[in-house]
């Protein structure tokens, strides 16, 4: 589910092939979706690395927006995750229970294809695990109170996009913006690992998607690590010499 949201928060729609129960296959393009709230409550993604012993909390998805050729766009469903490993996500419609010409469209989710730039080499797969790699030492600078309110989004972004997002962002170190973005040469997109504590961010890991995912140095697609307050600066910069390759 991590994943689709990545892609959905970037720009990149999903191509859902599902089985609609009636021995046929079917495919929809999810184009959106709504995070969780006081509204549509919507439980928190976990997503568990058992070898790396870690886990990721991003915020949940209370529901998609799909177009489907039967009933047109923005159908709204929702994600049901599998009860165990071994089961299937279900998508569901979400709606009107009477009149609804999309009542009981949906089904068992059997692909997720998505239309990739061709130098977007890194996977979401890939861009979450280095997550999960960063994650002991965004944990270090926190409190335990802080840590029960950790989070994370993951994104793809346009280089250019991003500099100006980190510009205009009204940080309280405008030098220290711009001697990051004078400072480190990015590619024409980037893959960002934003920690956020409930809604404002900590720290960036910023990506080169040109790069390729490798066994070691498993960390090499990183080229910066931005943090959002300059009192974790030096923090960062010890932590991260003792992991560099």
């Amino acid at each position: 589910m991590l994943s689709l949201k990545c892609y959905l928060r970037s720009g990149i729609p999903a191509v859902l092939v599902v089985d609609d129960a009636k021995g046929g296959y079917h495919a929809v393009t999810a184009s959106g979706y709504r995070l969780g709230d006081d509204e549509e409550l919507a439980a928190d993604i976990r997503v568990v690395f058992h070898e790396e012993g870690g886990e990721l909390c991003p915020k949940g998805i209370s529901r998609l927006y799909v177009h489907d050729d039967r009933f047109g766009p923005y159908v709204r469903m929702q994600l049901k995750p599998p009860p165990d490993q071994y089961g299937d996500t279900v998508l569901e419609r979400v709606g009107p229970r009477t009149g609804d010409p999309a009542q009981g469209a949906g089904g068992k989710i059997c692909y997720a294809l998505f239309p990739l730039y061709p130098k977007l080499r890194l996977t979401a797969r890939e861009l979450i695990g280095l997550g999960i790699d960063m994650l002991p030492v965004v944990r270090s600078i926190l409190s335990v109170e802080e840590r029960a309110m950790l989070n994370v989004e993951v994104f793809f972004i346009h280089g250019g996009r991003y500099q100006r997002h980190l510009l205009s962002g009204g940080l309280d170190e405008p030098k220290r913006v711009e001697q990051f973005l004078s400072g480190t040469a990015l590619p024409r997109y980037v893959g960002i690992v934003r920690f956020q504590l409930d809604d404002g961010a900590l720290v960036d890991i910023v990506c080169d998607t040109t790069d390729i995912s490798r066994d070691y140095p498993r960390r090499a697609p990183v080229p910066a690590v931005f943090p959002f307050s300059g009192k974790h600066v030096d923090h960062f910069q010890k932590l991260l010499a003792l992991m560099a390759p």
